[in-house]
């Protein structure tokens, strides 16, 4: 199963659903689209989330947080007759405040309260789950931070296990013409294998896209 995810464009989906046979695609602020190589698809009423899916999708749940934290869309897909989960997340940005070093931004703050809060919920969803899950987006958070390592007590990292290099995905756009920080993730439970993970520059994002070659066992 290849998948992708980031912000959208009909034409970086196109694509990349020719060249690296994606079979299903989460994206964070989308437009309405339909497009024939993904049959399946689920969009939040306000096209904050969106999947597509060549991969029958046999339930959506979207689940409604406290607006000042996030959302995240919840589906279940049928993978070769097994219901796999898929959670589709963007979470909150730690609040921090920052002081520019010549041209780089150096924090000199950070909160995490807002986003401890989002954690927990998806924390508390994921322990629920029996079927092999996947749990992809704009995590906000880096493999240092305290969040990024209480998901991964239960959950494995595809760029940490096959990818190469920093996989760093944020911000596009920088002085040094590279992203600086790692903070969209593909997270898999252990029914998974990791085959391949790669981040590229795409198309009307200030994020690279991630994707990910994964096997179910």
């Amino acid at each position: 199963m290849n998948y992708l995810r980031r912000h959208f464009s009909k034409t970086l989906l196109l694509i990349l659903a020719r060249i690296y046979a994606v079979t299903i695609v989460c994206w964070q602020l989308l437009i309405n689209t339909t497009l024939q190589d993904f049959p399946y698809r689920v969009i939040s009423p306000a096209f904050e989330f969106g999947i597509f899916s060549k991969y029958p999708i046999s339930s959506s749940q979207p689940v409604e947080l406290d607006p000042q934290l996030c959302k995240f869309q919840e589906v279940s897909v049928l993978v070769d007759r097994r219901e796999v989960k898929l959670i589709d997340v963007h979470l909150p940005t730690p609040a921090f405040k920052v002081r520019k070093l010549g041209f780089l931004p150096i924090p000199v703050d950070f909160n995490t309260n807002k986003q401890d809060k989002a954690y927990q919920v998806l924390l508390d969803r994921i322990a629920k789950i029996e079927q092999p899950l996947l749990v992809v987006g704009d995590f906000n958070t880096s493999d240092r931070d305290r969040n990024y390592r209480l998901l991964s007590k239960s959950l494995t990292n595809a760029s940490h296990t096959v990818g190469w290099g920093f996989g760093f995905t944020y911000p596009i756009e920088t002085p040094l013409e590279t992203p600086l920080v790692r903070i969209d993730h593909i997270f898999y439970s252990l029914q998974w294998q990791s085959l391949m993970a790669r981040t590229d520059k795409g198309i009307g994002s200030d994020h690279q896209y991630l994707v990910a070659n994964l096997k179910l066992d």
